[in-house]
């Protein structure tokens, strides 16, 4: 795979010692960056407080989504930013915490590397129900039904979101079934790829969609536009 086709979920993935080398290859050659983004970055894993000022800086917005705690938030300079969030509040420790029953990937990825947001925008609104759009584009979400499309249009950005029942296990959450909003934002000022994926567990997965109540969880239209007015991410004009 070229260096252009790596997965950002591979990043996600991937231990702290690699995302250290990572944000050094990224940063080519410029040795100081590397070593003041890699500082940043343990920084950012060790301290709660630098944690959430970072996850805040990706998401461009002034706080977490109620009930929604800081769990990662690094950046490749002019690659890939990402922020994790999870249900699960740190215990005070240097670690941070895992997913519990809910969390939230958001990715932001430069134009053109790799991914094709036509393709993606064609699943969200609806033209195509092909899952493999997902896979050939590194989203590696394990769909078993769609259950609705919709769109959100604010001031700052345009929103597409399709909610689904299926398991993000592949992505990091080892919870298995689980109801998924996922979120593509389109910023006017730029081309790059932004995307969030909220999650919580499905405890009724075994409850047909026409007779499960999908009210406050992330299937419920009302509860995604809540959710996302957290995310801010387009630069000011």
């Amino acid at each position: 795979m070229s260096e252009q086709k790596k997965s950002p979920w591979m990043w996600i993935g991937c231990g702290c010692g690699l995302l250290v080398l990572i944000i050094g290859v990224a940063v080519g050659g410029a040795g100081f960056v590397a070593v003041k983004k890699a500082r940043e970055f343990g920084e950012s894993m060790t301290d709660p407080v630098k944690r959430e000022e970072k996850v805040l800086e990706v998401l461009g917005g002034e706080s977490l989504p109620p009930g929604m705690h800081a769990m990662l938030g690094f950046s490749i300079p002019w690659v890939l930013d990402v922020a994790l969030l999870s249900d699960l509040p740190s215990d005070g420790g240097e670690e941070p915490q895992s997913f519990g029953e809910a969390g939230m990937i958001y990715v932001q990825i430069r134009g053109g590397l790799g991914n094709n947001v036509d393709e993606l925008r064609d699943y969200f609104e609806g033209r195509t129900d092909d899952v493999s759009v997902l896979r050939d584009n590194d989203i590696n979400i394990r769909v078993k039904e769609v259950l609705e499309r919709g769109s959100i249009e604010r001031d700052d950005l345009d929103l597409l979101w399709v909610s689904q029942r299926g398991d993000v296990s592949a992505i990091g959450n080892g919870s298995g079934d689980t109801v998924t909003a996922m979120m593509l934002l389109d910023c006017p000022q730029d081309k790059k790829m932004r995307l969030a994926i909220w999650f919580e567990n499905d405890d009724q997965s075994d409850v047909a969609s026409g007779d499960r109540n999908f009210a406050g969880t992330p299937a419920d239209p009302a509860e995604i536009a809540e959710f996302s007015s957290y995310l801010r991410p387009c630069p000011a004009n």
